[in-house]
Order: C-alpha cells, then sequence, then structure tokens
C-alpha cells in the first residue's frame, strides 16, 4: 500500500510538473529544490486531496515541505 501511495503521488506531481518520475527524489522541497510558489504548493495539495478523497488541515499543510512528508501524510490518513 505504501508504495502505491508513493506510485500515484509522484504520478500526479509528475504530470502537473512536466517532469519524469525519475527525476522525483522523496527529499526534494517543493518551494526551494522543486521551485514551486506558494500557490503552486496549495493547489498540488488540493489536487492530492481530490485524488485520495481526504482534507488537509491549514496547520498540517504547513509541515508539509517534501515529497516525503506529502507521501507520509498521505499515508496516515488514508482509510483502514
Amino acid at each position: 500500500m505504501t508504495e502505491n501511495i508513493e506510485n500515484r503521488i509522484k504520478t500526479l506531481i509528475s504530470k502537473e510538473l512536466g517532469l519524469p518520475e525519475s527525476k522525483l527524489k522523496n527529499d526534494q522541497k517543493f518551494i526551494q529544490d522543486l521551485g514551486w510558489d506558494s500557490m503552486e504548493l496549495v493547489s498540488m495539495l488540493m489536487m492530492i486531496e481530490d485524488n485520495f478523497n481526504f482534507q488537509i488541515a491549514d496547520s498540517d499543510a504547513e509541515k508539509i515541505k517534501t515529497l516525503q512528508d506529502l507521501i507520509d501524510y498521505t499515508q496516515r490518513h488514508q482509510p483502514h
């Protein structure tokens, strides 16, 4: 399940950025390493919410800095 979530997230972000998935590394920071601005980050988080059917609290969104942060958060908030 973990790998499936990671792959789905990477596929979504890859399409959004127009980058090959192989270029996405889990320790990359969205703003510093990928060059996103805050609006792009918000847009991407909304896309993840829609695709995984859960809400990311604003206080939690502020803590999501890397691809791994997003993967971990999504895994914790999936229905069991």
